[in-house]
Order: C-alpha cells, then structure tokens, then sequence
C-alpha cells in the first residue's frame, strides 16, 4: 500500500479535531499554573493535560491507529477529558480554575468525540478495503 492510499482513508476532520484536543490539553496543562491553584489538582491538570496533548497528538499524527487500533488514542482523550472536568468537584476547588477546568475538559470530550467518530469511518473504510 502506498503512502498515498493511507492519507485517501484518513479523515480530516477528525485529525483536526485530535489536534485542537491536543492544544486545548496543552492549556489544561498549564492552567494550574496560570489560574495560580494550590495543591493536588495542579499536579493533576499537569499530568491529565499531558496525558491528553500526548493522545491527541498521536491521533492526530496517525489517524488509522498505526499499531494500536485507531479508536484508543480518542477514547483515552475522551477519558482524561471527563476527568478534567470531574476533578475540581472531587478536589473541591473554585474560582477561575474550576471554570478553566470544566470548560476545558467539556471541549476536550467534545473534540474527542468528534476523534472518535471520524477515526470509526476510518476503521470501516479500511475494513471495507476502500
């Protein structure tokens, strides 16, 4: 299979929408820093925003999985954004970061969403040998 065939099967859309979740993971990252949090949660938005830009970033670099397959980069972007957005009620946070926090994580599940929508038309593209 050429290179070619590959980039026919992939969806832009999805690759574009991977690649926001992965900047928008970016400023979850340094948003504890930013919004000046205190404690625990500015460790987990550092490892959490890490986790989801280094998702995002491979699923939006190879958009039919590569070794893994395509929808696990998207889900783990989709899980680590419903964290987001959990975790200032479980660590009991307010203020800027908490809204930083779950507006953040809800375009984060947003955009990995729409990942993992396009990545499954990937998939049954490739299945179907389109």
């Amino acid at each position: 299979m050429s290179e070619s065939d590959s980039r026919e099967r992939t969806d832009p859309m999805a690759q574009r929408a991977a690649g926001l979740a992965g900047g928008l993971g970016a400023l979850v990252l340094v948003s504890g820093v930013f919004f000046t949090g205190t404690g625990l949660i500015v460790v987990n938005n550092v490892v959490v925003g890490a986790v989801i830009a280094t998702a995002a970033a491979y699923t939006a670099a190879v958009p039919d999985g590569g070794p893994l397959p395509s929808l696990v980069g998207p889900i783990v972007v989709l899980v680590a954004g419903a964290w987001v957005v959990a975790s200032p009620f479980v660590y009991g946070i307010g203020g800027p970061l908490f809204w930083s926090s779950v507006v953040l994580g809800a375009l984060v599940i947003v955009l990995a969403g729409a990942s993992a929508y396009g990545s499954l038309g990937v998939s049954k593209r490739t299945a179907t040998g389109a």
